[in-house]
């Protein structure tokens, strides 16, 4: 099973100023957070500073079909931040993948979703 993973920083310190690798200027964020994942960054934040541990809150399903063969796929994306309040999206993906030949699968098709955190 193959999985992809992808990470997309955010830049955004607890204050809200721009963080991260700032010798010699400053660092813009790579997407501007809304007022919300402001609110959630600097909850993490908090909770990460205190415990000392990078702390991850997200979404994820995964769902699944097939007669005979079939399919799946998982998704997730998470909000990551670490204890100095720097912030990125990290994304994992599982594309379709097909069932083993030498198993059979009955009718049929399913799915969940689940809040995941790090």
């Amino acid at each position: 099973m193959f999985s992809y993973m992808r990470h997309h920083p955010v830049h955004v310190s607890i204050s809200g100023r721009s963080s991260g690798n700032t010798s010699g200027g400053t660092t813009t964020a790579c997407v501007k957070p809304t007022a919300f994942q402001k609110l959630g960054i600097a909850a993490q934040a908090a909770v990460a500073k205190v415990s000392n541990k990078t702390i991850g809150v997200g979404l994820g399903g995964s769902a699944a079909a097939g007669n005979i063969l079939g399919v799946a796929f998982n998704y997730s994306r998470q909000l990551v931040v670490s204890p100095n309040g720097q912030a990125a999206f990290t994304t994992t993906f599982t594309p379709l993948n097909g069932v083993p030949f030498n198993a059979l699968v009955s009718p049929g098709a399913g799915g969940y979703g689940w809040v995941a955190g790090t």
